[in-house]
């Protein structure tokens, strides 16, 4: 509608500058005296000139108001950009669960229960709001960084034939609080790479700070994973280190026998 006001604006200047040349003398609204005379103050013809009466539709008319078009243009834009985000929200989460996916089967560096809390935490965080900020960091994964004795656990380090026990569940909670921690971090940056490193708009901005906020919260808790026992911290990162070489190898055998090498 606006565009088509402004095209008549446009239409109705351009008669008027055709008349005015058309008519340099002014006969078309009375003598060049009488032109002057209406605006020195004097009396004013029945019938203005068409310059004058566009300058006044120009001024009044309160759809070519530019503070009411730009702000609605601003809005229309906000909400589409809000879309945008969360769309791309919504595709990071799928990304996610195909590296997750991949992590368990093709590379084997996630054992299965990591997998399931991964996995469950993407789940959780696509049936949440999309127009909320990332937020695959939630209650499924935070219980695993619990690291604090409950009533059961307490017993079992007091008996002494017991204390093996003791160890190993926490040794286990370690290694899975690892685990989800280093694939975590490592999912998220491949998928940022793959998915907003090709764009170029507002959307890349908002969506990074949110996914390096997510890591922060993660490299965090991994840090005090490992100022809880430093032994046993050392004990799980030279095991994954090792399985990731191994896996590693593996991969590279069995490429060589798809090849018909070995």
């Amino acid at each position: 509608h606006l565009d088509n006001l402004l095209e008549s604006v446009y239409q109705r200047r351009r008669m008027s500058r055709t008349r005015d040349n058309d008519d340099p003398d002014g006969s078309g609204s009375g003598t060049g005296s009488e032109r002057g005379r209406a605006g020195s103050g004097g009396s004013r013809s029945s019938r203005r000139a068409p310059r004058d009466e566009l300058d006044e539709m120009e001024m009044s008319s309160p759809i070519l108001d530019l503070d009411s078009t730009t702000a609605s243009e601003a809005e229309g834009g906000e909400a589409l950009a809000e879309d945008r985000r969360a769309q791309l929200r919504i595709t990071f989460f799928h990304a996610l669960k195909a590296a997750y996916r991949r992590f368990y089967y093709d590379e084997g560096s996630l054992t299965l229960q990591a997998f399931l809390a991964l996995r469950g935490s993407v789940d959780d965080a696509l049936d949440a709001n999309p127009d909320k900020p990332i937020c695959d960091w939630n209650a499924h994964l935070a219980h695993f960084y619990d690291l604090s004795d409950n009533a059961a656990m307490a017993a079992l380090k007091r008996v002494p034939f017991l204390r093996r026990i003791y160890s190993w569940r926490k040794h286990r909670q370690v290694r899975i609080a690892y685990e989800i921690s280093i694939n975590f971090i490592e999912a998220h940056n491949q998928v940022r790479a793959l998915l907003l490193d090709p764009l170029h708009d507002a959307a890349k901005g908002q969506l990074a700070g949110e996914i390096e906020e997510a890591i922060s919260v993660v490299q965090h808790e991994l840090r005090s994973i490992a100022s809880y026992s430093e032994s046993m911290t050392r004990e799980v990162q030279t095991r994954h280190v090792t399985f990731a070489v191994l896996n590693a190898l593996v991969n590279e055998v069995e490429e060589l026998g798809e090849e018909g090498l070995v």
